[in-house]
């Protein structure tokens, strides 16, 4: 699959057509499956055996490859590794996220994020690994603001360049309080790689171009020099492989899970209305799951994406398509489903060689095909590149997070600060448990809690888990447990929307409805969970 020389192209496309005529040979199976009358169970059970073995076909097909051209595979990692980046590139890189990052501490997580903060000690939840430390570190919304806006100021420091690497260490303990603590109530939001960037890229010479740094270094005469280093591309490589790791066990475990059925089933068409719903039933203006066979040729385009993106990684132009198959995937997502992952997306930027744009506009030429400049790549001897102690420090500290993060995709772990990233690879039923809330203020009169969370643009979708363990509670019968989960449930709403702090009574109900748009009035099932009295939470 993967050759260095003049051979590349032509050998990549010669595997991708193997790979297509396999993936072929299984779809037709899949389909040939339909067809013989089996009952759903044992159709079921079939298809995800052949899908598995379609999966493992892929595997079997790579290792032969990597074994047959061992020395070729190892040249391939050593130039990946060691290959000259443009510090021009960093320091934009840096400008961009680290302003994002300053931003989504200073406004997302002192205004939205913090409602997670008032929540009671009952509430934490046990993650993997960090168990320990969620229950004994100290939470309050004050504790939590602070921390934000420390965050937040030293985020923009980075930005900057000012005190650089000192800011962005220090960062470090700030980042990890204000993205981890909403993520201790169970919602695993899954925006860590917010946290794994600074990690990585803490010891990278981030600020020797554009910033104070540099400038009051330059009039001391002490500016280092910025010709091309490996040093400048070390971080990204590592932030590239990351990325690889997220796409790759998201396409897998698809497969691995429920096979073909979750492109070509009508679970597909249940996934994106489901989003619908939980974006207070809000359809896109296409109707997609009005064509079946497009929405299903979408989900199957997604998996080998995901499959196939670190295939992209590992040479220039491959790196093109990655920035534009990354974003073109997260906006349609976007679009008809509402997961768009802006923080991976906006992360793709790293592919973008913008010292190659300033140099063309220097030079007044015009065109996009050398966003990446292959025939000028050069390479770093190995022994010098890893001479740097800070260079040691970016690779030791980045493979660590790169392997951890690994095993726990491979594991199917969900936890913080590492995690398995989400892979939406559940079979999606066309029926759904939601929690309506009958709401009446010191007048008696009833207020409409959906809309109001929809005029504010209040994230239903992030406390929707809570609806689900409710929804299980219920059907275990569990009532002792209910309802202080029913109360931290109204209390995630009302932090959320001021308008609800005039509420007295709230009844709440476990509806379950269908998901199509059309079908969302008829009630398949109706059942009274219990009452809340908010002014009973004040005290």
């Amino acid at each position: 699959m993967l050759f260095i020389n003049g051979t590349y192209n032509r050998r990549l496309w010669l595997h991708l057509l193997i790979l297509f005529f396999t993936s072929v040979f299984f779809i037709s199976i899949y389909f040939v499956l339909g067809t013989r009358g089996y009952q759903e169970d044992i159709r079921s059970y079939y298809q995800l055996i052949l899908s598995r073995a379609l999966l493992l076909a892929m595997v079997v097909h790579l290792i032969l490859v990597v074994s047959i051209k061992w020395p070729s595979m190892l040249t391939l990692l050593r130039e990946y590794f060691t290959e000259k980046g443009s510090a021009f590139n960093l320091a934009i890189f840096r400008i961009i996220f680290f302003g994002i990052l300053g931003g989504h501490f200073l406004f997302y997580c002192s205004k939205i994020q913090i409602s997670w903060a008032y929540l009671p000690y009952a509430s934490r939840v046990e993650l993997p690994f960090i168990g320990w430390f969620i229950q004994a570190i100290p939470i309050s919304p004050e504790i939590y603001l602070l921390s934000s806006i420390i965050a937040g100021l030293l985020s923009l420091l980075v930005c900057v360049g000012l005190f650089g690497r000192f800011a962005v260490i220090a960062l470090l303990p700030f980042a990890f309080y204000s993205l981890g603590v909403p993520m201790f109530y169970g919602k695993i939001s899954h925006y860590h790689i917010l946290f794994w960037i600074p990690l990585i890229f803490c010891f990278s010479p981030m600020n020797d171009r554009i910033s104070l740094d540099n400038l009051i270094k330059g009039k001391l005469g002490r500016a280092p020099k910025t010709e091309f280093k490996a040093q400048y591309m070390l971080p990204f490589k590592l932030l590239w492989i990351q990325l690889a790791i997220i796409y790759l066990f998201a396409g897998v475990i698809k497969l691995w899970d429920n096979g073909l059925d979750w492109a070509l089933s009508d679970s597909m068409i249940f996934q994106m209305q489901l989003e619908w719903v939980e974006n207070y039933d809000k359809a896109p203006r296409f109707r997609i799951d009005h064509y079946p066979w497009l929405a299903k040729l979408g989900g199957l385009m997604v998996i080998y994406f995901e499959l196939l993106y670190f295939l992209l990684i590992l040479k220039p132009k491959g790196r093109i398509w990655a920035f534009i198959g990354a974003f073109s995937f997260h906006k349609i997502a976007g679009y008809f489903m509402y997961i768009d992952f802006e923080n991976l997306r906006m992360i793709h930027l790293s592919y973008l060689n913008f010292d190659f744009f300033i140099q063309r506009l220097k030079s007044q030429k015009n065109g996009l095909r050398g966003i990446v400049n292959e025939n000028k790549r050069e390479f770093e001897d190995i022994r010098i590149f890893f001479k740097s102690k800070l260079t040691k420090f970016t690779f030791g500290i980045g493979l660590t997070v790169v392997v951890i993060n690994f095993i726990f995709s491979l594991t199917k772990t969900h936890s913080y600060p590492f995690s398995s990233y989400p892979t939406y690879s559940a079979i999606v039923k066309n029926e759904l448990p939601i929690i309506r809330m009958d709401v009446f203020d010191s007048q008696n009169n009833m207020m409409d809690v959906k809309k109001i969370g929809q005029k504010n643009k209040f994230r239903w979708e992030n406390i929707r888990p809570y609806e689900l363990r409710i929804s299980k509670m219920y059907e275990d019968h569990d009532t002792l447990a209910i309802k202080p989960k029913l109360e931290e449930y109204w209390l995630l709403w009302r932090n959320n929307n001021p308008e609800l702090m005039e509420a007295l009574v709230v009844d709440m109900y476990l509806e379950v409805t269908e998901l199509a748009p059309e079908k969302r009035n008829i009630i398949l099932k109706s059942s009274y969970l219990g009452r809340v009295y908010p002014q009973e939470l004040n005290k």
